[in-house]
């Protein structure tokens, strides 16, 4: 239930920023408070007129009044609305009416309700917009009919449903007269509202049971807005903390910056506190004074908990369990998750946490072990709130040490389509609110009550997370400028496949769509095709292995160069590729040169002596490659006019010989690994359609040619990651796809491009799926083995599309790129 509250809190803020002082007095018996009903979500009293962008209310405030009260009240069950009322002499009143009475474009009718007259302001459209009454002294506004219908029954049962007379209790705290304004807050109003707001939030008993009455003073200073006060918390959940003094927040420094919520509570006698939970098992353990939870709601599986310890090591804690393994010299443990909810009661969680590693004197505990690995992947390269300024800068304003801590970071808070007052877009544009990153909520202990501060602090993120519109079945996220290189890379943290994308500025991106940005980093010149993944330290962490145009790169998850690279090489690089014999991890890097060279060079780049580099007098056509024949390592380069040139390991030629007719192939050379030379085999295809196989020991064993059609131009291709190709015949009316014996798979129409790719790839189930892509037309459309088409219409995109997985591994499709979009498409 504070799930909702916190979240509707932070989401009407805005009430607090619209104000402006008079200085004009008004004296009545009767009171603004008289029509607010005690179950407002919140109240904002202040001296200021409210100065509101929305056109509604202009004018609907006279300035003849010394205290104007703004109310947030439900509508319905979806909605929220506001109530605006204030003391207003008759005479006043009629004149301000008469001069609303002149306007054009509308109309205003009337009707009784308990005795009241109540007035309603409609447009052209007979729809209405604005109602009000006048309560004996007390104007009363709302765009709800049901606000001023429900301000009239309070009105006349002032004793029984008055906010101020019903939390007389809360009047009693002292407050500022300097201040923009005093703010009320209900949070037992929001039980029953129609806001999820954070799983994390939910999950924990302590908050959901949370209720109590609030009052601050209102302060703003260059966007940034405090609140400060007291809470009612002694018969509520708050009453734990009743007897602990506020602590130390020190906990930022191990949150990851993916992280959108936190809750921490800071205990300064834990012991004291076992015995009001009655709690044996928090009396057996040592344990400081912070316990905290944070979370990201675009992650599965991401709730992760940090306890302080007084030791330095789990073994001696009972719920720590069997050893599970050791990553980036961190030992992760398996933990008996249901003993640790039980010990902690109300204040944890309503999950089980299965893992746990020690970080310093903290115990870090998560539901899997990937999130683990990518907690400490974010504390190993500070990535993490406690090391950005941004944090610094809003945590420094708020209180430094609390009971209850909450913050959220979600920079979309108040741009989504689910906005508490969604009749109101243009006072919540006026008022900066997509602006705002940081949200705080903290109490501490004082006396029989709580010291209470809320905190709103202007700012951006660079790290944005894909928005999909509901009901549509895309993800995409966008870039600054125009992709330029894309590729698929699979993170060994979630085990999930992510895109690494240069864009034309050169900047580089890594991409995930469950978490948006995950890095971006500037290089200096264009990533070269293809990209590799490599697990360069033998620990399972992977890197990013590629090439520009000068220099050799590898780049870890986090976007770090890994050390001593890159590395800048002689002459401009051509191709590269990597090695990996019998999957050893012990790379090898294949490159070849624009001045005619291949060097093979080890982990560190340096040139392997026997390798020379090889200098050839003809330009290399394609990426040399690292084949296997009769079980032994070789390469095999491929230079103009058709010449092959084949090295073993110690770089000694052993097979050199000519393609047929001077290597006019079309398309990819297919490699078909044998005992021999003369049983390794090369599959190559012209453009007019003669398929080739050739041995490497430079025969030719056949020559086949394809069924021809109009204006036909042919080319093979090998299948994505798995030891298969097919053959592709475009024509000005077809395309046509036929299997490596030659046989027609299926044909379909083309529109009479011949300016068509043909790719083949191997999908998530084991079948292959084929793609064609219209270069002219930027279209792309994808089939299966019987020619079906497998996605309702053709895809648009500007570049050759990719394929992979999306937001999970069981979501498969095609990821296309469209202007400074990157769009994914599932598959079915």
């Amino acid at each position: 239930m504070i799930n909702r509250t916190l979240s509707s809190i932070f989401k009407l803020y805005f009430l607090l920023l619209i104000i402006s002082f008079s200085s004009c007095e008004t004296s009545s018996e009767v009171s603004a408070w008289d029509a607010v009903d005690s179950n407002s979500v919140l109240v904002f009293e202040s001296g200021e007129v409210p100065l509101l962008s929305d056109k509604t209310f202009d004018g609907f405030f006279s300035k003849k009044s010394t205290k104007y009260i703004s109310t947030v009240q439900k509508a319905s069950k979806e909605n929220f609305e506001i109530l605006y009322t204030y003391v207003l002499t008759k005479e006043d009143y009629d004149s301000l009416i008469n001069l609303r009475s002149g306007l054009k474009n509308q109309k205003i009718g009337n009707r009784q309700f308990n005795g009241i007259e109540i007035y309603e302001v409609k447009n052209g459209q007979n729809e209405i917009k604005m109602t009000y009454a006048y309560l004996n002294g007390i104007f009363v506004f709302s765009k709800s009919a049901l606000l001023i219908e429900n301000a009239i029954r309070v009105f006349q049962n002032k004793e029984e449903r008055c906010f101020k007379l019903v939390n007389s209790e809360l009047f009693q705290f002292p407050s500022l007269k300097s201040d923009q304004g005093n703010l009320y807050f209900n949070v037992t109003a929001l039980y029953d509202g129609p806001f999820s707001g954070s799983s994390l939030l939910k999950s924990i008993p302590f908050l959901s049971e949370l209720s109590s009455l609030s009052v601050y003073d209102v302060k703003s200073v260059n966007g940034f807005l405090s609140l400060n006060g007291f809470s009612l918390g002694a018969t509520s959940s708050l009453s734990l903390f009743q007897k602990q003094r506020p602590t130390t927040f020190k906990i930022a420094r191990y949150v990851p910056n993916y992280s959108t919520t936190l809750v921490d509570f800071g205990f300064s006698d834990i012991h004291s506190f076992s015995e009001i939970i009655d709690s044996t098992f928090l009396k057996t353990i040592d344990i400081g004074s912070e316990l905290a939870f944070i979370s990201t709601e675009n992650r599965e599986n991401s709730l992760v908990a940090i306890l302080e310890i007084s030791i330095d090591s789990s073994q001696n804690f009972a719920f720590v369990t069997d050893y599970s393994e050791t990553y980036s010299n961190y030992k992760i443990r398996s933990v008996s998750g249901e003993v640790l909810k039980r010990g902690f009661g109300k204040i944890f969680p309503d999950i089980l946490f299965n893992y746990c590693t020690v970080k310093d004197n903290f115990l870090i505990l998560s539901q899997s072990v990937e999130e683990l690995k990518s907690i400490i992947d974010a504390i190993e390269s500070d990535d993490t709130w406690g090391k950005t300024q941004d944090y610094q800068k809003f945590i420094g304003k708020g209180l430094l040490e609390s009971n209850v801590t909450v913050i959220f970071r979600k920079p979309d808070l108040f741009s989504g389509y689910k906005n508490v007052l969604k009749g109101y877009p243009k006072l919540i544009d006026s008022t900066g609110l997509s602006q705002i990153n940081w949200y705080s909520m903290q109490m501490s202990a004082l006396d029989n009550h709580f010291y209470s501060a809320i905190n709103f602090s202007p700012g951006s993120t660079t790290v944005k997370s894909p928005q999909s519109k509901p009901g549509n079945r895309l993800s995409s996220i966008e870039l600054p400028g125009a992709v330029l290189f894309a590729s698929i890379v699979k993170s060994h943290v979630t085990g999930l496949q992510e895109i690494l994308v240069q864009d034309k500025d050169l900047m580089v991106y890594l991409i995930s769509l469950r978490e948006g940005i995950i890095w971006k980093r500037q290089l200096d010149e264009q990533i070269q095709e293809p990209l590799f993944q490599l697990d360069y330290y033998k620990n399972g962490k992977l890197q990013y292995f590629f090439s520009t145009k000068s220099k050799l790169h590898i780049i870890d998850r986090l976007g770090r160069d890994l050390t001593s690279y890159p590395k800048s090489l002689p002459a401009d690089i051509q191709f590269s590729g990597l090695v990996d014999y019998d999957n050893t991890r012990n790379y090898r890097f294949l490159i070849s040169s624009t001045n005619r060279e291949v060097s093979l060079l080890d982990k560190e780049s340096k040139n392997i002596n026997e390798w020379g580099p090889k200098k050839f007098d003809k330009g290399v056509v394609q990426s040399p490659r690292n084949i296997k024949v009769g079980g032994k390592d070789y390469f095999i380069v491929f230079l103009a006019e058709g010449i092959v040139r084949v090295f073993n390991r110690q770089g000694e030629l052993t097979n050199n010989f000519q393609m047929k007719d001077k290597g006019l192939y079309s398309g990819d050379v297919f490699f078909e690994s044998g005992n021999s030379s003369a049983t390794s085999y090369l599959y190559y295809i012209s453009k007019e359609g003669a398929v080739t196989k050739q041995n490497i020991k430079g025969e030719i064993l056949t020559t086949n040619n394809l069924l021809r059609g109009r204006d036909s131009r042919f080319e093979l291709r090998r299948v994505t990651n798995r030891e298969e190709f097919y053959f592709c015949r475009i024509d000005t009316d077809k395309v046509v796809v036929f299997t490596r014996d030659g046989n027609i798979l299926f044909e379909k129409q083309n529109s009479g491009s011949t300016n068509v790719e043909f790719q083949c790839v191997e999908a998530k189930n084991g079948e292959i799926v084929f793609s064609l892509f219209d270069i002219e037309l930027r279209l792309v459309q994808v089939f299966d083995k019987s020619g079906k088409t497998l996605t309702p219409t053709p895809i648009e995109s500007d570049k050759t599309p990719l394929f992979g997985m999306g937001k999970s591994k069981s979501d498969w499709g095609i990821f296309s790129m469209v202007n400074n979009s990157i769009v994914f498409s599932p598959i079915r």
